[in-house]
Protein backbone atom coordinates (compact mmCIF):
# COMPACT_ATOMS: atom_id res chain seq x y z
CA UNK A 1 0.00 0.00 0.00
CA UNK A 2 2.32 2.91 -1.45
CA UNK A 3 -0.18 5.44 -1.83
CA UNK A 4 -2.17 7.82 0.66
CA UNK A 5 -4.92 6.41 2.56
CA UNK A 6 -7.82 8.48 1.56
CA UNK A 7 -10.18 6.03 0.93
CA UNK A 8 -11.73 3.80 3.46
CA UNK A 9 -14.67 0.91 3.18
CA UNK A 10 -15.66 -0.94 6.52
CA UNK A 11 -17.55 -3.89 5.77
CA UNK A 12 -20.05 -4.90 8.24
CA UNK A 13 -22.14 -2.30 10.86
CA UNK A 14 -23.36 -2.69 14.10
CA UNK A 15 -21.50 -1.54 17.35
CA UNK A 16 -18.20 -2.39 15.78
CA UNK A 17 -18.77 -1.03 12.36
CA UNK A 18 -21.07 2.19 12.92
CA UNK A 19 -18.34 2.74 15.76
CA UNK A 20 -15.60 2.37 13.59
CA UNK A 21 -17.16 4.89 11.27
CA UNK A 22 -18.13 7.27 13.34
CA UNK A 23 -14.27 7.49 15.30
CA UNK A 24 -12.22 7.50 12.20
CA UNK A 25 -14.13 10.06 10.27
CA UNK A 26 -13.96 12.34 13.25
CA UNK A 27 -10.33 11.59 14.11
CA UNK A 28 -8.80 10.98 10.53
CA UNK A 29 -11.64 13.55 8.49
CA UNK A 30 -12.85 16.35 10.80
CA UNK A 31 -10.04 16.76 12.48
CA UNK A 32 -7.68 17.94 9.26
CA UNK A 33 -8.56 19.45 5.99
CA UNK A 34 -7.74 15.58 4.51
CA UNK A 35 -10.54 14.33 2.54
CA UNK A 36 -11.74 11.11 4.04
CA UNK A 37 -13.85 8.87 2.48
CA UNK A 38 -15.81 6.22 4.80
CA UNK A 39 -18.26 3.94 3.17
CA UNK A 40 -19.86 1.32 5.33
CA UNK A 41 -21.29 -1.99 3.37
CA UNK A 42 -24.08 -3.51 6.21
CA UNK A 43 -26.75 -6.18 6.06
CA UNK A 44 -30.08 -4.94 7.37
CA UNK A 45 -30.36 -5.10 10.91
CA UNK A 46 -34.63 -6.09 10.92
CA UNK A 47 -34.61 -8.89 13.73
CA UNK A 48 -31.51 -8.25 15.44
CA UNK A 49 -31.76 -8.76 19.23
CA UNK A 50 -30.40 -6.62 21.32
CA UNK A 51 -30.28 -7.97 24.65
CA UNK A 52 -28.07 -5.07 26.50
CA UNK A 53 -24.43 -5.15 26.48
CA UNK A 54 -22.41 -3.36 29.54
CA UNK A 55 -18.84 -1.31 29.09
CA UNK A 56 -16.26 -0.27 31.33
CA UNK A 57 -15.42 3.26 32.38
CA UNK A 58 -13.20 3.97 28.98
CA UNK A 59 -16.58 3.51 26.69
CA UNK A 60 -16.87 7.26 28.12
CA UNK A 61 -13.51 8.58 26.22
CA UNK A 62 -14.59 6.62 22.95
CA UNK A 63 -18.21 8.93 23.19
CA UNK A 64 -16.35 11.87 24.13
CA UNK A 65 -14.14 11.08 20.95
CA UNK A 66 -16.98 11.09 18.59
CA UNK A 67 -18.69 13.80 20.22
CA UNK A 68 -22.18 12.41 21.29
CA UNK A 69 -23.78 13.94 24.05
CA UNK A 70 -24.48 11.96 27.09
CA UNK A 71 -27.95 13.00 27.18
CA UNK A 72 -28.60 11.23 23.54
CA UNK A 73 -26.43 8.16 24.85
CA UNK A 74 -29.53 7.46 27.23
CA UNK A 75 -31.92 8.62 25.63
CA UNK A 76 -31.26 6.84 22.22
CA UNK A 77 -29.50 3.38 23.52
CA UNK A 78 -31.28 3.05 26.22
CA UNK A 79 -28.77 3.20 28.24
CA UNK A 80 -28.19 3.10 32.30
CA UNK A 81 -25.48 3.58 34.69
CA UNK A 82 -22.66 0.99 35.33
CA UNK A 83 -21.12 1.07 39.02
CA UNK A 84 -19.61 -2.25 39.43
CA UNK A 85 -20.33 -5.71 38.41
CA UNK A 86 -21.81 -7.77 41.22
CA UNK A 87 -20.63 -11.30 41.07
CA UNK A 88 -23.43 -14.00 43.14
CA UNK A 89 -22.07 -17.06 44.40
CA UNK A 90 -19.09 -17.43 42.32
CA UNK A 91 -16.98 -19.27 45.22
CA UNK A 92 -19.51 -21.75 46.79
CA UNK A 93 -22.82 -23.07 45.60
CA UNK A 94 -25.83 -21.70 47.97
CA UNK A 95 -27.71 -23.31 50.19
CA UNK A 96 -31.52 -23.35 49.61
CA UNK A 97 -32.12 -19.52 50.46
CA UNK A 98 -28.65 -18.67 50.98
CA UNK A 99 -26.46 -16.26 48.65
CA UNK A 100 -23.21 -14.98 48.91
CA UNK A 101 -21.58 -11.96 46.83
CA UNK A 102 -18.18 -9.90 45.55
CA UNK A 103 -18.11 -6.39 44.02
CA UNK A 104 -15.82 -6.00 41.39
CA UNK A 105 -15.70 -1.90 41.70
CA UNK A 106 -14.55 0.78 38.96
CA UNK A 107 -13.54 2.85 41.72
CA UNK A 108 -9.51 2.81 42.34
CA UNK A 109 -8.48 2.51 46.20
CA UNK A 110 -7.36 6.13 48.50
CA UNK A 111 -3.89 5.73 49.54
CA UNK A 112 -2.28 6.80 52.89
CA UNK A 113 1.35 6.51 54.19
CA UNK A 114 2.20 5.49 50.66
CA UNK A 115 -0.32 2.34 50.36
CA UNK A 116 -3.77 1.93 48.86
CA UNK A 117 -6.48 1.31 51.06
CA UNK A 118 -6.73 -2.32 49.84
CA UNK A 119 -3.03 -3.12 51.60
CA UNK A 120 -3.94 -1.06 54.56
CA UNK A 121 -7.58 -3.48 54.60
CA UNK A 122 -5.41 -6.63 54.47
CA UNK A 123 -2.80 -5.37 57.03
CA UNK A 124 -5.32 -4.90 59.67
CA UNK A 125 -7.15 -8.44 58.60
CA UNK A 126 -3.63 -10.24 59.28
CA UNK A 127 -3.34 -8.72 62.46
CA UNK A 128 -6.74 -10.62 63.54
CA UNK A 129 -8.66 -7.19 63.59
CA UNK A 130 -12.43 -7.93 62.24
CA UNK A 131 -13.13 -5.96 59.03
CA UNK A 132 -15.78 -5.63 56.37
CA UNK A 133 -15.57 -7.63 52.93
CA UNK A 134 -12.90 -5.80 50.97
CA UNK A 135 -15.50 -3.59 48.65
CA UNK A 136 -17.76 -2.67 52.00
CA UNK A 137 -14.20 -1.24 53.36
CA UNK A 138 -12.48 0.36 50.53
CA UNK A 139 -15.32 0.50 47.82
CA UNK A 140 -17.06 4.01 47.21
CA UNK A 141 -18.73 2.72 44.23
CA UNK A 142 -19.75 -0.52 45.89
CA UNK A 143 -21.67 1.34 47.88
CA UNK A 144 -23.54 3.21 45.51
CA UNK A 145 -24.48 -0.22 44.13
CA UNK A 146 -25.94 -1.21 47.67
CA UNK A 147 -27.85 2.29 47.99
CA UNK A 148 -29.02 1.66 44.50
CA UNK A 149 -27.84 5.17 43.45
CA UNK A 150 -25.64 6.51 40.23
CA UNK A 151 -22.66 8.26 40.19
CA UNK A 152 -23.60 11.69 39.58
CA UNK A 153 -23.88 14.51 41.88
CA UNK A 154 -26.35 16.93 40.95
CA UNK A 155 -23.78 19.63 39.48
CA UNK A 156 -21.96 16.50 37.47
CA UNK A 157 -21.55 17.81 33.83
CA UNK A 158 -21.63 15.44 30.83
CA UNK A 159 -19.72 12.88 30.69
CA UNK A 160 -18.29 13.59 34.24
CA UNK A 161 -18.43 12.63 37.97
CA UNK A 162 -16.69 12.08 41.23
CA UNK A 163 -16.04 8.31 40.49
CA UNK A 164 -15.31 6.47 37.36
CA UNK A 165 -18.58 5.22 35.64
CA UNK A 166 -19.72 3.18 32.62
CA UNK A 167 -22.89 2.25 31.11
CA UNK A 168 -25.71 -0.49 30.42
CA UNK A 169 -26.67 0.03 26.59
CA UNK A 170 -29.10 -2.05 23.92
CA UNK A 171 -25.97 -2.31 21.61
CA UNK A 172 -28.99 -2.52 18.39
CA UNK A 173 -30.04 0.90 19.34
CA UNK A 174 -26.20 1.85 20.18
CA UNK A 175 -25.19 1.12 16.69
CA UNK A 176 -28.01 2.87 14.89
CA UNK A 177 -27.35 5.89 16.84
CA UNK A 178 -23.50 5.80 15.69
CA UNK A 179 -25.25 5.43 12.56
CA UNK A 180 -27.47 8.20 12.43
CA UNK A 181 -23.96 10.68 14.19
CA UNK A 182 -21.61 8.79 11.15
CA UNK A 183 -23.98 9.35 8.09
CA UNK A 184 -24.79 13.04 9.54
CA UNK A 185 -21.03 13.94 8.91
CA UNK A 186 -20.55 12.28 5.64
CA UNK A 187 -19.75 8.78 6.14
CA UNK A 188 -21.93 6.71 3.37
CA UNK A 189 -23.74 3.59 3.88
CA UNK A 190 -25.00 0.48 1.57
CA UNK A 191 -26.91 -2.12 2.67
CA UNK A 192 -25.56 -4.63 0.81
CA UNK A 193 -23.43 -8.25 0.58
CA UNK A 194 -19.82 -9.14 -0.18
CA UNK A 195 -19.97 -11.67 -2.81
CA UNK A 196 -16.08 -11.44 -3.68
CA UNK A 197 -12.97 -9.99 -2.68
CA UNK A 198 -10.41 -8.30 -4.96
CA UNK A 199 -6.26 -8.64 -4.12
CA UNK A 200 -3.14 -7.84 -5.64
CA UNK A 201 -0.18 -10.00 -6.44
CA UNK A 202 1.35 -9.14 -2.60
CA UNK A 203 -1.95 -9.77 -0.91
CA UNK A 204 -3.69 -6.22 -0.83
CA UNK A 205 -7.45 -6.04 -0.96
CA UNK A 206 -7.84 -3.15 -3.67
CA UNK A 207 -11.76 -3.57 -3.89
CA UNK A 208 -14.75 -5.70 -2.82
CA UNK A 209 -18.01 -6.43 -5.08
CA UNK A 210 -21.01 -6.57 -3.92
CA UNK A 211 -24.16 -8.55 -4.05
CA UNK A 212 -26.02 -5.56 -6.19
CA UNK A 213 -23.41 -5.13 -8.53
CA UNK A 214 -20.94 -2.35 -6.40
CA UNK A 215 -17.22 -2.17 -6.97
CA UNK A 216 -15.90 -0.16 -3.94
CA UNK A 217 -12.08 0.37 -3.96
CA UNK A 218 -10.30 1.66 -1.13
CA UNK A 219 -6.90 2.00 0.63
CA UNK A 220 -8.07 0.43 3.92
CA UNK A 221 -10.54 -1.92 4.32
CA UNK A 222 -12.25 -2.99 7.82
CA UNK A 223 -14.15 -5.84 8.81
CA UNK A 224 -16.63 -5.20 11.26
CA UNK A 225 -18.51 -8.90 10.14
CA UNK A 226 -18.19 -10.81 13.77
CA UNK A 227 -17.80 -14.55 14.04
CA UNK A 228 -17.78 -14.92 9.99
CA UNK A 229 -14.82 -12.69 9.24
CA UNK A 230 -15.19 -12.52 6.01
CA UNK A 231 -12.29 -10.10 5.33
CA UNK A 232 -9.45 -11.35 7.87
CA UNK A 233 -10.40 -15.05 6.98
CA UNK A 234 -12.27 -15.94 4.66
CA UNK A 235 -10.40 -13.28 2.14
CA UNK A 236 -7.03 -13.50 4.22
CA UNK A 237 -6.51 -16.38 5.32
CA UNK A 238 -5.89 -15.25 8.51
CA UNK A 239 -5.60 -18.36 11.14
CA UNK A 240 -7.77 -17.98 14.53
CA UNK A 241 -6.30 -19.07 18.07
CA UNK A 242 -8.54 -20.86 19.97
CA UNK A 243 -8.86 -20.12 23.61
CA UNK A 244 -11.31 -22.72 24.34
CA UNK A 245 -8.71 -25.14 26.60
CA UNK A 246 -8.16 -21.48 28.90
CA UNK A 247 -12.07 -20.43 28.67
CA UNK A 248 -14.74 -23.17 28.70
CA UNK A 249 -17.78 -21.25 27.70
CA UNK A 250 -18.20 -21.52 24.19
CA UNK A 251 -22.40 -20.70 24.05
CA UNK A 252 -24.77 -18.04 25.43
CA UNK A 253 -28.74 -18.14 25.61
CA UNK A 254 -29.48 -14.35 26.10
CA UNK A 255 -32.72 -12.65 25.91
CA UNK A 256 -34.99 -9.87 27.34
CA UNK A 257 -37.49 -9.14 30.47
CA UNK A 258 -39.46 -6.93 31.91
CA UNK A 259 -38.01 -6.39 35.33
CA UNK A 260 -39.20 -8.21 38.66
CA UNK A 261 -42.43 -7.07 40.16
CA UNK A 262 -40.89 -3.63 42.48
CA UNK A 263 -37.62 -3.92 41.01
CA UNK A 264 -36.16 -1.05 40.03
CA UNK A 265 -33.14 -1.04 37.26
CA UNK A 266 -29.75 -1.50 39.09
CA UNK A 267 -26.67 0.55 38.60
CA UNK A 268 -24.66 -2.72 38.23
CA UNK A 269 -23.64 -5.47 36.38
CA UNK A 270 -25.24 -9.14 37.69
CA UNK A 271 -23.04 -12.01 37.11
CA UNK A 272 -24.80 -15.22 38.69
CA UNK A 273 -22.26 -18.16 38.71
CA UNK A 274 -24.78 -21.80 37.95
CA UNK A 275 -23.73 -25.45 37.11
CA UNK A 276 -21.65 -24.62 33.90
CA UNK A 277 -21.07 -20.90 33.79
CA UNK A 278 -22.89 -17.99 34.98
CA UNK A 279 -25.76 -15.45 34.01
CA UNK A 280 -25.81 -11.92 33.29
CA UNK A 281 -28.37 -9.46 34.44
CA UNK A 282 -28.04 -5.94 32.66
CA UNK A 283 -30.68 -3.64 33.61
CA UNK A 284 -31.33 -0.79 31.10
CA UNK A 285 -34.16 1.90 31.56
CA UNK A 286 -37.01 0.12 30.80
CA UNK A 287 -36.50 -4.21 30.85
CA UNK A 288 -33.93 -6.15 31.79
CA UNK A 289 -31.17 -8.09 29.19
CA UNK A 290 -30.35 -11.81 30.51
CA UNK A 291 -28.50 -14.38 29.04
CA UNK A 292 -26.60 -17.73 30.57
CA UNK A 293 -22.86 -17.71 29.21
CA UNK A 294 -21.72 -21.84 29.28
CA UNK A 295 -20.08 -24.62 28.25
CA UNK A 296 -20.99 -27.13 25.93
CA UNK A 297 -18.99 -29.30 27.07
CA UNK A 298 -20.72 -29.61 30.69
CA UNK A 299 -24.08 -28.73 29.52
CA UNK A 300 -26.15 -29.55 26.74
CA UNK A 301 -28.59 -26.35 25.32
CA UNK A 302 -32.01 -27.23 26.79
CA UNK A 303 -30.34 -27.91 30.17
CA UNK A 304 -28.71 -24.48 29.92
CA UNK A 305 -31.99 -22.84 28.62
CA UNK A 306 -34.02 -24.55 31.79
CA UNK A 307 -31.57 -23.38 34.43
CA UNK A 308 -31.86 -19.90 33.14
CA UNK A 309 -35.76 -19.86 33.31
CA UNK A 310 -35.24 -21.03 36.97
CA UNK A 311 -33.37 -18.10 37.75
CA UNK A 312 -35.79 -15.43 36.37
CA UNK A 313 -38.68 -14.31 38.56
CA UNK A 314 -41.82 -16.75 38.00
CA UNK A 315 -44.13 -13.88 37.40
CA UNK A 316 -41.97 -12.95 34.63
CA UNK A 317 -39.97 -16.61 33.51
CA UNK A 318 -42.50 -16.81 30.63
CA UNK A 319 -41.69 -13.37 29.00
CA UNK A 320 -38.14 -14.79 27.91
CA UNK A 321 -37.80 -15.43 24.41
CA UNK A 322 -34.39 -16.73 24.17
CA UNK A 323 -31.75 -16.54 21.08
CA UNK A 324 -29.07 -19.03 21.47
CA UNK A 325 -25.73 -18.01 20.42
CA UNK A 326 -22.74 -20.22 19.73
CA UNK A 327 -19.21 -18.61 20.73
CA UNK A 328 -16.17 -18.03 19.25
CA UNK A 329 -13.68 -17.79 21.82
CA UNK A 330 -9.94 -16.67 21.49
CA UNK A 331 -8.22 -14.07 18.63
CA UNK A 332 -6.73 -13.79 15.45
CA UNK A 333 -3.00 -14.60 15.27
CA UNK A 334 -2.55 -10.96 13.62
CA UNK A 335 -5.73 -8.14 13.62
CA UNK A 336 -3.90 -6.11 10.51
CA UNK A 337 -3.12 -8.11 7.75
CA UNK A 338 -1.99 -5.97 4.58
CA UNK A 339 -4.31 -3.48 4.32
CA UNK A 340 -7.23 -5.33 6.07
CA UNK A 341 -7.87 -4.70 9.94
CA UNK A 342 -9.82 -7.03 12.22
CA UNK A 343 -12.21 -4.95 14.63
CA UNK A 344 -14.93 -6.57 16.83
CA UNK A 345 -15.49 -10.24 17.21
CA UNK A 346 -13.58 -10.59 13.58
CA UNK A 347 -10.89 -10.29 15.24
CA UNK A 348 -11.14 -12.25 18.23
CA UNK A 349 -13.59 -12.62 21.25
CA UNK A 350 -13.47 -13.38 25.11
CA UNK A 351 -16.14 -14.50 27.01
CA UNK A 352 -18.01 -11.15 28.09
CA UNK A 353 -18.03 -11.86 31.91
CA UNK A 354 -15.71 -8.36 32.68
CA UNK A 355 -17.85 -6.47 29.81
CA UNK A 356 -14.38 -6.32 27.03
CA UNK A 357 -15.98 -6.93 23.96
CA UNK A 358 -17.04 -3.12 23.09
CA UNK A 359 -13.94 -1.87 25.17
CA UNK A 360 -11.43 -3.88 23.00
CA UNK A 361 -13.30 -2.58 19.90
CA UNK A 362 -11.95 1.08 21.12
CA UNK A 363 -8.83 -0.30 21.68
CA UNK A 364 -8.41 -1.88 18.29
CA UNK A 365 -9.90 1.53 17.16
CA UNK A 366 -7.90 4.02 18.96
CA UNK A 367 -4.27 2.20 18.41
CA UNK A 368 -5.13 1.57 15.00
CA UNK A 369 -4.99 5.57 14.59
CA UNK A 370 -1.48 5.60 16.20
CA UNK A 371 0.08 3.12 14.12
CA UNK A 372 -2.02 3.79 11.41
CA UNK A 373 0.92 4.37 8.45
CA UNK A 374 1.42 4.59 4.65
CA UNK A 375 4.08 3.03 2.40
CA UNK A 376 7.20 1.91 4.20
CA UNK A 377 6.52 2.39 7.29
CA UNK A 378 3.02 0.33 7.96
CA UNK A 379 5.11 -2.95 8.06
CA UNK A 380 7.10 -2.09 12.02
CA UNK A 381 4.02 -0.26 12.64
CA UNK A 382 1.53 -3.15 11.93
CA UNK A 383 3.95 -5.44 13.79
CA UNK A 384 3.78 -3.47 16.99
CA UNK A 385 0.17 -3.21 16.41
CA UNK A 386 -0.67 -6.40 16.49
CA UNK A 387 2.03 -7.59 18.80
CA UNK A 388 0.22 -4.99 21.11
CA UNK A 389 -3.23 -6.41 20.32
CA UNK A 390 -2.24 -9.80 20.79
CA UNK A 391 -0.95 -8.59 24.67
CA UNK A 392 -4.45 -6.83 25.10
CA UNK A 393 -6.55 -10.16 24.66
CA UNK A 394 -3.96 -12.28 26.30
CA UNK A 395 -4.07 -9.82 29.59
CA UNK A 396 -7.76 -10.56 29.32
CA UNK A 397 -7.68 -14.27 29.41
CA UNK A 398 -5.38 -13.96 31.97
CA UNK A 399 -7.98 -11.49 34.30
CA UNK A 400 -10.88 -13.95 33.34
CA UNK A 401 -9.05 -17.11 34.53
CA UNK A 402 -9.06 -15.39 38.01
CA UNK A 403 -12.43 -15.34 38.93
CA UNK A 404 -12.53 -19.15 38.14
CA UNK A 405 -9.65 -20.84 39.32
CA UNK A 406 -10.42 -20.51 43.34
CA UNK A 407 -13.96 -21.21 43.08
CA UNK A 408 -15.19 -23.97 45.91
CA UNK A 409 -17.76 -25.10 43.64
CA UNK A 410 -17.35 -29.00 44.39
CA UNK A 411 -19.09 -31.52 42.49
CA UNK A 412 -19.66 -29.51 39.27
CA UNK A 413 -17.46 -30.61 36.46
CA UNK A 414 -17.16 -27.14 35.07
CA UNK A 415 -15.80 -25.78 37.82
CA UNK A 416 -14.03 -28.50 39.62
CA UNK A 417 -12.07 -28.68 35.85
CA UNK A 418 -11.11 -24.58 36.26
CA UNK A 419 -9.45 -25.90 39.33
CA UNK A 420 -6.97 -27.93 37.83
CA UNK A 421 -4.06 -25.76 37.71
CA UNK A 422 -3.46 -27.02 34.20
CA UNK A 423 -5.74 -24.96 33.14
CA UNK A 424 -3.73 -22.01 33.66
CA UNK A 425 -2.25 -19.85 31.78
CA UNK A 426 1.69 -19.45 32.07
CA UNK A 427 1.52 -15.53 33.01
CA UNK A 428 -1.75 -16.09 35.12
CA UNK A 429 0.42 -19.43 36.95
CA UNK A 430 3.88 -16.83 37.58
CA UNK A 431 1.35 -13.93 39.17
CA UNK A 432 -0.22 -16.53 41.42
CA UNK A 433 3.01 -18.17 42.62
CA UNK A 434 4.14 -14.09 43.59
CA UNK A 435 0.84 -13.27 44.97
CA UNK A 436 0.65 -16.60 47.22
CA UNK A 437 3.11 -14.48 49.38
CA UNK A 438 1.89 -11.23 48.69
CA UNK A 439 -1.33 -9.13 46.93
CA UNK A 440 -1.04 -7.76 43.43
CA UNK A 441 1.18 -4.86 42.61
CA UNK A 442 1.38 -2.36 39.48
CA UNK A 443 5.18 -3.81 38.78
CA UNK A 444 3.42 -7.48 38.02
CA UNK A 445 1.76 -5.99 35.37
CA UNK A 446 4.11 -5.95 32.29
CA UNK A 447 2.40 -4.57 29.54
CA UNK A 448 2.33 -0.92 29.21
CA UNK A 449 -1.34 -1.24 28.24
CA UNK A 450 -3.20 -3.08 31.08
CA UNK A 451 -6.44 -2.60 31.10
CA UNK A 452 -6.68 -4.28 34.12
CA UNK A 453 -4.39 -2.35 36.83
CA UNK A 454 -3.48 -4.19 40.24
CA UNK A 455 -6.16 -3.29 42.58
CA UNK A 456 -8.57 -5.26 39.80
CA UNK A 457 -6.84 -8.20 39.88
CA UNK A 458 -6.75 -7.42 44.20
CA UNK A 459 -10.31 -6.24 44.57
CA UNK A 460 -10.84 -10.27 42.54
CA UNK A 461 -8.93 -12.02 44.44
CA UNK A 462 -10.48 -10.39 47.96
CA UNK A 463 -13.73 -11.15 46.52
CA UNK A 464 -13.19 -14.71 45.61
CA UNK A 465 -10.76 -15.54 48.87
CA UNK A 466 -7.85 -15.80 46.91
CA UNK A 467 -5.70 -13.58 49.91
CA UNK A 468 -1.90 -14.99 50.56
CA UNK A 469 -2.35 -18.49 52.72
CA UNK A 470 0.31 -16.94 55.53
CA UNK A 471 -0.43 -13.43 55.06
CA UNK A 472 0.33 -9.98 53.28
CA UNK A 473 4.86 -9.72 53.76
CA UNK A 474 3.99 -5.93 53.82
CA UNK A 475 1.60 -6.10 57.28
CA UNK A 476 4.34 -6.40 59.60
CA UNK A 477 5.96 -2.96 58.67
CA UNK A 478 2.02 -0.83 58.42
CA UNK A 479 1.22 1.18 61.14
CA UNK A 480 -2.27 -0.05 62.60
CA UNK A 481 -3.57 3.09 63.83
CA UNK A 482 -2.96 4.81 60.04
CA UNK A 483 -4.79 1.53 58.61
CA UNK A 484 -7.85 2.01 60.96
CA UNK A 485 -7.38 5.46 60.74
CA UNK A 486 -7.71 5.50 56.70
CA UNK A 487 -10.82 2.90 57.16
CA UNK A 488 -12.81 5.20 59.43
CA UNK A 489 -11.98 8.01 56.96
CA UNK A 490 -13.46 5.73 53.78
CA UNK A 491 -16.51 4.87 55.91
CA UNK A 492 -17.45 8.38 56.08
CA UNK A 493 -16.37 8.90 52.63
CA UNK A 494 -18.66 6.40 51.59
CA UNK A 495 -21.69 7.86 53.37
CA UNK A 496 -21.09 10.94 51.87
CA UNK A 497 -21.09 9.73 48.33
CA UNK A 498 -24.54 7.76 49.34
CA UNK A 499 -25.73 11.54 50.22
CA UNK A 500 -24.61 13.62 47.39
CA UNK A 501 -25.12 11.12 44.71
CA UNK A 502 -28.77 10.78 42.94
CA UNK A 503 -30.59 7.55 42.95
CA UNK A 504 -30.66 5.64 39.73
CA UNK A 505 -34.22 5.76 38.52
CA UNK A 506 -34.40 9.42 39.42
CA UNK A 507 -31.45 10.07 37.09
CA UNK A 508 -32.65 8.03 34.41
CA UNK A 509 -35.43 10.02 33.55
CA UNK A 510 -33.54 13.48 33.60
CA UNK A 511 -30.65 12.12 31.85
CA UNK A 512 -33.18 11.08 28.36
CA UNK A 513 -34.21 14.85 28.70
CA UNK A 514 -31.74 17.10 26.09
CA UNK A 515 -30.50 20.44 28.41
CA UNK A 516 -32.89 23.29 27.86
Amino acid sequence: MSKRIEKIVIVGGGTAGWMSAAFLNKVLGNATNRKISITVVESDDVGIIGVGEATIPGFRRMMRIIDIPEWRLFRDADASFKNAIKFNDWVHIPEPGQSSHYYHQFDPPLAADGYDAMTHWLALKDAGVDVPSLADAVSISAALSDAGHSPKTPDSEDYHSPLPYAYHVDTVKLGRLLREIAMERGVERFIDHVVKVNRTEDGDITSIDTRDGRKLEADLFIDCTGFRAVLIEGAMGEPFIDYTDRLFCDRAIAGQIDFAPGALPRPYTVASAKSAGWIWEIDLYHRTGMGYVYSSKFIDDDAAEAEMRAHIHPAIRDQLEPRRIQMRIGRRNKLWVNNCVAIGLSGGFIEPIESTGIHLCELGLIHLVDYIAEGSAREPLQRKYNALMRDVYDEIVNFIQLHYVFNKRHGQPFWDAYRDPAVRTPALAEQLEIWAHRMPTLTDLKSRINIFDFWNFFAVMGGVGALPASGNNISPFLNLKTSEGLMGHLAATRAQAVRATIPHVDILRKMRVPPT
